[in-house]
C-alpha cells in the first residue's frame, strides 16, 4: 500500500469520534448509563443517582468523570458560541454586494449554479477568498480576486469553495472544535481537528483539479501571498498547509500525510484518559460496594431499592 492511501485510511474524523467515545466510556459506567438509553432515560439514571449516593464520602469521586463531562461541554459550548458570535459580527459588517452581470465571476456562478450564493467582498478584505455560515452558507470573494487571478485561476477558486458550501464545511469544522474543546483534557483530540481540516482543504482541492493541477496551485499561491500571514494562518488552517497543498497538486507522495502528534501531546493525551479511566471504573467499584454494604446494614433499604426497582416494562 502506498504512503498516499495509508494516509487516506487514517481518516481524522474517525479518530476524533474514537477519541470522544474512549472519553465518555468512563462517564457512563460512572453513571450507569446503558449506550441504547434515551436522553429522557439517562437524564432519569443521572437523578436517581444522585439521590442513591447522597451522603456518603465517595459520592463526589464517583460523579467525577460525569462532572469533568459536564465541565467540558459547557467550556465548549462557551468557546464555540463566542467564536460563532464574532465570525457572525465580522461577516455582517462586511461590505459586500451582489456578482454584476459583466463580470466574470457573475459568468462562472451562474454556470456551476451557485449565483445566489456567491458574494462580491469590497475594498481589500484580509481574506480574499472563504465560505461561512452554518444553516445557510455563502462563498466570499474579494473584489481584487479579478485584477490578481486569470479566468482559470478564478473558477478553480469558485470550484474550491463550491465544494466547501455543498458539503456544509464550516458547520463540520464547527462540529468537530465543539468536540475537541469538550475534551479539554485530551490534547491529541486538536491535533485531530487540525488534521481534520487540512482534509476538507485537500478534498476542496481536489474538486477543482479538473481545471488543472497547477492552475489550482497558482491560485493558492497567488491568495496566499494577497492574505496578510494572519489572515493566512487562519484561512488556510495555519502552519505549513499552504506548501503542504501546493506540494499534493504537484506531486507530492506523502504531502497528505499528517505529521505525528510530539511525544508531550501524546503522553499528556494518555495520562488524561488514563485518569478519567481510573477514577470511573475505581470510583464505581468503591461505591457499588458502599451501597452494598448499606443496603446490609441500613433497616430502611426498600427506600433505596424503590430507587433502582424496574418499571411495569422491566426497566430500571
Amino acid at each position: 500500500m502506498s504512503i498516499t492511501r495509508m494516509c487516506r485510511a487514517t481518516h481524522p474524523g474517525y479518530l476524533l469520534l474514537a477519541i470522544a467515545a474512549i472519553a465518555i466510556v468512563p462517564a457512563m459506567v460512572a453513571g450507569g448509563i446503558r449506550p441504547a438509553a434515551t436522553m429522557a432515560d439517562t437524564c432519569l439514571h443521572f437523578v436517581r443517582l444522585c439521590l442513591a449516593t447522597l451522603g456518603p464520602a465517595d459520592s463526589y469521586l464517583h460523579i467525577a468523570p460525569i462532572a469533568l463531562l459536564l465541565a467540558g461541554i459547557a467550556r465548549a459550548s462557551t468557546r464555540r458560541f463566542s467564536a460563532v458570535r464574532r465570525s457572525n459580527v465580522i461577516i455582517r459588517r462586511l461590505p459586500w454586494r451582489r456578482p454584476q452581470p459583466q463580470e466574470m465571476l457573475y459568468e462562472l456562478a451562474e454556470r456551476h449554479g451557485v449565483l445566489p450564493n456567491v458574494r462580491v467582498m469590497l475594498g481589500s478584505p484580509i481574506n480574499p477568498a472563504f465560505t461561512a455560515g452554518l444553516i445557510r452558507p455563502a462563498i466570499y470573494m474579494s473584489e481584487v480576486i479579478p485584477k490578481k487571478l486569470s479566468e482559470k485561476e478564478i473558477e478553480a477558486v469558485l470550484l474550491h469553495e463550491i465544494h466547501h458550501l455543498r458539503r456544509r464545511d464550516p458547520l463540520r469544522t464547527l462540529a468537530a472544535a465543539l468536540i475537541a474543546d469538550m475534551l479539554f483534557w485530551i490534547p491529541l483530540a486538536k491535533n485531530a481537528v487540525a488534521a481534520l481540516v487540512a482534509r476538507l482543504e485537500f478534498a476542496a482541492d481536489d474538486a477543482a483539479r479538473r481545471i488543472g493541477d497547477t492552475v489550482v496551485a497558482a491560485a493558492i499561491l497567488k491568495l496566499a501571498d494577497a492574505s496578510s500571514a494572519t489572515a493566512a494562518t487562519a484561512s488556510f488552517s495555519g502552519g505549513n498547509l499552504v506548501e503542504r497543498r501546493v506540494d499534493r497538486l504537484l506531486g507530492g507522495a506523502d504531502a497528505e500525510c499528517e505529521q505525528l502528534p510530539g511525544k508531550r501531546t501524546m503522553m499528556l493525551s494518555a495520562c488524561g484518559v488514563a485518569f478519567v479511566w481510573m477514577i470511573g471504573f475505581a470510583s464505581t467499584a468503591t461505591h457499588a460496594a458502599h451501597v452494598q454494604e448499606n443496603h446490609a446494614q441500613c433497616p430502611h433499604t426498600h427506600h433505596l431499592a424503590v430507587l433502582h426497582s424496574p418499571d411495569a416494562h422491566g426497566n430500571h
